[in-house]
């Protein structure tokens, strides 16, 4: 199933990305391999388990074989029978002896998650690595420039829809709550520093979006009028 938003370009954004890709020194084959593992990912999220094989302590259940895993094995590179086995089973060494604990339906459909996380983590660590370690490589060319380095902060998903549910309401006050505590410790704080050391007719150069009001309309217990929380 494809779903469709007016606002969002697709297309755009890809090009963006392997834009940016080449221009920090990615290979057409790095570029492919991300590709891969985030398309693996997006198809793991589709694979359905199949509990009527299922025995207990006995015989595993299995992994319907399907279009989506087809192209998650293919999109690996791996194995499928080796992929539904270390899905579905566990292999243990007792007195030297190899024992197999078989999964039951509840925690295969875990592991498919786990897995699909695992291979986001990691890909997103790499691609930290990867991305500092060319931006390094730029900057150590140039004399006396300051290191630097790429961070990310990962915070909730933040959605703008035509209708709002109630739960996308407390995850973009969320962000509003971090967006303000940043705004607090970078520049309010900064302002503060100005003015006690004399500086606080330069303060009127820091600019930048409060965003108080918007939160005081949610959640303002003290002052008139009351916040809608």
């Amino acid at each position: 199933e494809i779903f469709e938003t007016a606002k969002v370009d697709d297309k755009e954004f890809y090009e963006d990305v392997v834009s940016s890709f080449e221009t920090l020194n990615f290979s057409g084959e790095t570029i492919d391999a991300i590709w891969r593992v985030v398309g693996s990912i997006l198809f793991l999220q589709n694979l359905h388990v199949n509990a009527t094989v299922y025995v207990e302590g006995a015989q595993p259940c299995s992994i319907l074989k399907d279009a989506n895993w087809a192209k998650a094995v293919s999109l690996l590179g791996v194995d499928g029978k080796l992929l539904e086995e270390g899905l579905t089973v566990r292999k243990l060494i007792v007195n030297n002896k190899e024992m197999k604990k078989v999964f039951s339906p509840s925690e295969v459909k875990n592991y498919v998650r786990v897995l699909a996380k695992e291979l986001y983590n990691n890909m997103f660590n790499w691609l930290f690595r990867k991305l500092n370690g060319e931006l390094k490589g730029d900057i150590e060319k140039v004399p006396g420039t300051r290191k630097v380095s790429l961070g990310v902060l990962d915070i909730f998903g933040f959605e703008i829809f035509d209708n709002n549910s109630l739960e996308q309401l407390f995850i973009n006050y969320a962000n509003e709550k971090l967006q303000g505590l940043y705004v607090e410790d970078t520049f309010k704080n900064e302002c503060l520093l100005f003015e006690s050391e004399g500086l606080g007719e330069f303060t009127s150069m820091i600019t930048y979006s409060d965003n108080l009001p918007l939160m005081q309309s949610l959640d303002n217990s003290k002052g008139v009028p009351i916040g809608v929380f």
